[in-house]
């Protein structure tokens, strides 16, 4: 700013990140034209599924609005591109935030980041995606000199179509054959059921969101038993994006009729994030023998946002089921989505055992994790759910020498600290990498 004006630079890019229309007001391609007419502006919402133009963004993009005509997730007037808009956005957007050197900046920055957490091991959940064939050495060149593994697991969207076909299989299993010592793709597969909890876009069931508006879907029901019962047949475990609980009964739907066509032992069929579910679909989940890989940031940041928005107090303290699923039976891990929460499983696992809002406020106690539960759901739990239990995530005979070296004990500290436990660093595959 000058003199209280942006200055204008159109031979540049302004892009950030972060904004989220409940915290920060309505936003529209109008609006970031009256910041400026010349220069490029993209605000990116805090989900990462959506994103707002200005004029001169949807200029040098090249989209014009009967390129986007009739398209469900859409809105060119506002400059508005979400759920499934959001990679029309990306096919014109991908040459400009995937450069080479901004993308490999980003990349050590995460690296970074994610040795600072403690982790030894991490998981690319929707891998593939746009530029692949540029990105994947680069990735390959920073992760590969990385002091932790990577697991590679593909966007069934992202290998051709039909997702799941002969084709798309083909090139899945090209990628399973690469070589690498510190990223390996895996027979596994992401799918991708309703919209993004962070956006309140996931689908919810009856009474629906309290002002009215509706979910979306990111693959429609019968898409969704598709493609699942395609990679199904051809042996993959399958990890599903679930939010709302009327996605997350469709999700539940699938499984049921993938495990009565064709039955399978140890599936680990995995249930993404589960923002909002109920006691009864965490039976069914039991039953199934489903597993969850929870996201209990979400409790953190918007608990008590939509229990003034959307979801209203009832639902809103259920965010991340927690206890619930446990005593149905389902293993249960927690992630991060990073940047959708900090890449830090001590923080995760203090929401989990609190249920602290960014207030200080608790949301339905009796749906805390106890300590050990917590831990092990950022430890062994997670290693199972990626298939890794019996290489990584508790200190056995015959594992790999992998560990986190913290400066106190989480099993003495109050629970109340657990996410200030200083980390001295990690030991990957027997080798020290203090933290800097």
């Amino acid at each position: 700013l000058k003199d209280g004006v942006a200055k204008s630079n159109k031979d540049s890019w302004f892009l950030t990140w972060g904004y989220h229309q409940y915290f920060h007001g309505d936003m529209s391609r109008s609006f970031l034209d009256s910041i400026s007419i010349d220069q490029p502006i993209i605000v990116w919402h805090r989900s990462f599924h959506e994103l707002f133009a200005n004029t001169a963004a949807l200029r040098i993009m090249a989209i014009e609005s009967d390129h986007v005509a009739g398209h469900h997730h859409v809105d060119f007037n506002r400059g508005h591109f979400y759920e499934t808009g959001l990679r029309v956005a990306m096919a014109k957007l991908a040459p400009i935030v995937l450069a080479p050197e901004k993308f490999r900046q980003g990349l050590e920055l995460t690296r970074k980041i994610v040795h600072n957490g403690g982790i030894t091991t991490i998981a690319d959940m929707a891998a593939g995606g746009f530029n692949f064939e540029e990105t994947w050495p680069i990735v390959s060149e920073v992760f590969g000199a990385a002091p932790f593994r990577t697991l590679m697991i593909a966007d069934s969207r992202s290998f051709g179509s039909p997702a799941g076909g002969a084709e798309s299989l083909k090139r899945m299993a090209r990628l399973q054959a690469l070589e690498n010592s510190k990223i390996r793709w895996v027979k596994q597969v992401k799918l991708f059921a309703d919209g993004a909890f962070y956006s309140q876009l996931m689908q919810m069931n009856p009474p629906g969101y309290l002002d009215g508006h509706e979910g979306e879907w990111l693959m429609e029901p019968e898409d969704l038993l598709q493609q699942a019962r395609r990679f199904w047949r051809a042996g993959y475990q399958i990890h599903v994006h679930t939010n709302g609980d009327k996605g997350t009964d469709v999700v539940i739907d699938v499984l049921e009729t993938l495990l009565r066509e064709t039955p399978r032992q140890d599936h680990r069929f995995t249930l993404h994030h589960l923002g909002y579910a109920t006691a009864a679909q965490a039976k069914r989940l039991g039953e199934l023998n489903a597993y969850v890989s929870a996201q209990p940031y979400y409790l953190y940041t918007l608990g008590e946002k939509y229990s003034e928005i959307g979801l209203g107090p009832d639902r809103a303290e259920k965010i991340f089921l927690g206890r619930e699923l446990l005593d149905a039976g389902v293993p249960i891990s927690l992630h991060s989505d990073f940047t959708m929460a900090p890449a830090e499983p001590l923080k995760l696992a203090w929401v989990a055992a609190n249920r602290l809002t960014a207030s200080g406020k608790v949301l339905a106690p009796e749906l805390k994790l106890s300590r050990d539960q917590a831990l092990r759901a950022v430890t062994i739990e997670a290693a199972r759910a990626i298939q890794m239990e019996d290489q990584i995530g508790s200190i056995t005979p015959g594992k790999k020498a992998d560990f986190t070296i913290l400066n106190q004990d989480p099993y003495a500290v109050a629970i109340e600290n657990l996410h200030k436990i200083p980390i001295f660093g990690t030991v990957f595959e027997g080798d020290i990498y203090p933290i800097q």
